[in-house]
């Protein structure tokens, strides 16, 4: 199982990669949307505000307040492996070792960053 502080600083380089990501033409979306990534393990909820193509204010947050428009349920080991490359979005999400609740352009977005 991975730490707290390894899933923070995969979140955060994750973050970072959203904002150099080359979309292969195609733009992010303009529309405001609330992110939330629950890690499953450690009982961990993060939320970050996506405003204007950029995510921001990153932050853990109680379970409870965690309404959104993209909701991420992973396991600590699991994201990790996915910022690494070490497996794919596709095989996770067939395997149900992650799970996301958004529309499909937000999937597809997603699937930029990994």
């Amino acid at each position: 199982m991975a730490t707290r502080e390894e899933v923070d600083g995969t979140l955060r380089q994750l973050v970072k990669r959203l904002d150099g990501a080359d979309l292969d033409g195609a733009s992010l979306p303009q529309n405001d949307r609330t992110i939330v990534c629950y890690i499953t393990d450690l009982e961990l909820t993060y939320r970050a505000d996506y405003v204007g193509g950029r995510i921001r204010k990153l932050r853990l947050v109680k379970a409870s307040d965690a309404a959104s428009d993209v909701r991420i349920s992973v396991g600590s080991d699991e994201l990790v492996a996915l910022s690494e490359g070490k497996t794919s979005l596709p095989m996770a999400l067939l395997f149900g070792r992650i799970r996301v609740d958004a529309n499909a352009r937000d999937l597809l977005l997603l699937r930029q960053l990994f």
